[in-house]
């Protein structure tokens, strides 16, 4: 008399945690008075039934966090396969995206692949910021002095990464009734050695227009054709960062 085989167990070899890159033997067995074949197959959403190989063992030489999953015998119901692995490349996202004012709300996330979950370290130029460290970030009402180049590490026990840069920008608009009246706009850099300063007007005409060297740009009796945009630039011999002022003199 034969039977068919009964539900096939799965054992994993290493048993445990499993880090990428290890060797891993998965084993199936089933107990059939007639010797059974085994058939492999992986179960993903991409994938529900997918074949791998024949045979009663499944040797991975260098497993990858790609080959996490279920694998299963024909007949059973699976078993999981987890790794654990260090954070792969972090990015890092700005909400909203596009062009930023003063005063908005502004909220930056880094996400990374990694098991255990990672946790993000935050920087601003290059220092580091006493933020949380597995939770996005919002600034509720955005100030200038938040400009800046802002980037991420992603670590775990296996691992360290940092993101890519990315430089938020701080426009600064004065939108109030200004025609006939003087008004002084300043710029300041925390830098060392100190930084030199140059203001120049950007227009459709001309994106780039050099206006003078020094902190302070000065409009006496402002006019309306003086609305635009002014860009402040702040440089030293180790580079140079700016500041755009959006300012509308019309009251209507």
């Amino acid at each position: 008399m034969t039977d068919a085989p009964k539900t096939p167990s799965v054992t994993v070899s290493p048993s445990g945690e499993i880090e990428e890159g290890s060797s891993v033997t998965l084993s199936c067995s089933s107990d059939a008075n007639s010797a059974a074949t085994y058939t492999w197959f992986k179960v993903t959403r991409a994938y529900p039934s997918r074949e791998m190989k024949e045979g009663q063992q499944l040797v991975f030489s260098y497993i990858l966090s790609s080959e996490s999953g279920q694998p299963s015998g024909e007949i059973e119901e699976g078993s999981s396969v987890t790794l654990s692995y260090a954070p792969k490349t972090p990015s890092v996202t700005v909400r909203p995206s596009g062009e930023i004012e003063e005063g908005s709300s502004v909220t930056l996330s880094c996400s990374s692949d990694a098991n255990p979950a990672a946790e993000y370290t935050w920087f601003k130029n290059n220092q580091p910021l006493p933020w949380e460290p597995s939770q996005p970030h919002t600034f509720p009402s955005l100030r200038p002095e938040d400009r800046g180049t802002y980037r991420c590490h992603a670590e775990n026990k296996y691992g360290l990464l940092s993101s890519n840069s990315i430089f938020m920008d701080v426009q600064c608009e004065l939108n109030i009734c200004l025609i006939g009246k003087n008004l002084t706009l300043s710029c300041s850099s925390d830098a060392n050695p100190a930084a030199t300063y140059t203001w120049f007007r950007d227009t459709r005409a001309y994106p780039s227009r050099e206006m003078k060297e020094g902190q302070l740009l000065f409009f006496s009796h402002i006019l309306s054709s003086e609305s635009g945009q002014y860009r402040c630039e702040a440089t030293n011999k180790w580079g140079k960062d700016s500041v755009i002022y959006s300012i509308n003199v019309n009251c209507e």
